[in-house]
Order: structure tokens, then sequence, then C-alpha cells
């Protein structure tokens, strides 16, 4: 990935605010692991997200790589901190999860992608 891809995730983070929705206690989450009190999946494109926590705090992030031919690696980040943690290469079908573990600010983004393309992100709220 290079400086102006990783740039892209990074500013996604900031700005972007795609589909997002909200799943109550005891709905089964994307990668298996049970739903929290308040979490959240976004989709764009081949890429969704799905954000795991209660109000503002954050426990984890996972990407997926729902249905695309892009294979690459797969990217978490926030404008929480402003970082972007890289993950393995992700086929399609394929997710991979960050562990936060974090209080983060209202209106905060966590934001995923395969190799920045594609990028999903959800709003973190109270």
């Amino acid at each position: 990935m290079n400086k102006v891809q990783r740039a892209g995730l990074a500013l996604a983070a900031g700005v972007a605010g795609l589909t997002v929705a909200v799943a109550p206690a005891g709905v089964a989450a994307a990668d298996g692991g049970g739903a929290g009190i308040l979490s959240a999946t976004g989709c764009h494109g081949t890429t969704c997200i799905y954000v795991n926590g209660s109000g503002l705090k954050v426990n984890y992030a996972v990407v997926t790589n729902k249905k695309g031919s892009t294979v690459g690696r797969g990217m978490i980040s926030s404008n929480w901190d402003g970082r972007t943690h890289t993950g393995p290469r992700l086929k399609k079908g394929q997710s991979w999860r960050f562990d936060y573990n974090r209080i983060m600010n209202n209106g905060n983004k966590v934001c995923g992608s395969i190799e920045g393309i594609d990028v999903a992100c959800v709003t973190i709220h109270r």
C-alpha cells in the first residue's frame, strides 16, 4: 500500500459515513462472536466493517472482504487515533479483527477496507 492509499483511508475515516445499522443485544455478529449492546455494520462496495461495543466503548472491529475479486491486506482505521492498522491478506469471504478496547469520542468513525479500496465506515455514538 502506498502513501496515497494510506492517506485516502485515513481521510475516509475522518469524513465518510456510510450505511450504519444498529443491532440490539443478542443478534449474531457477522464474525460469529455475538453482538454487543450496541453494534454497527457498514458496507461499501465489496467491503464491510462490523464494530462491536456499547455507547462510546469500542471493543473491536472486523473488516470483511465480502464478495470482491480484490485480494489484499485488510485495513482498519479510526479518526480517534488517526492510525491505520494493517492485517493479513484477505480473499473473498475472509475477515480480520482488530481489538480496540477503547472509549472513543462521540462522532468518531471506524473504517475498514481491503488495500484502501471500497472504504466502509461506521460512526460511534453515545
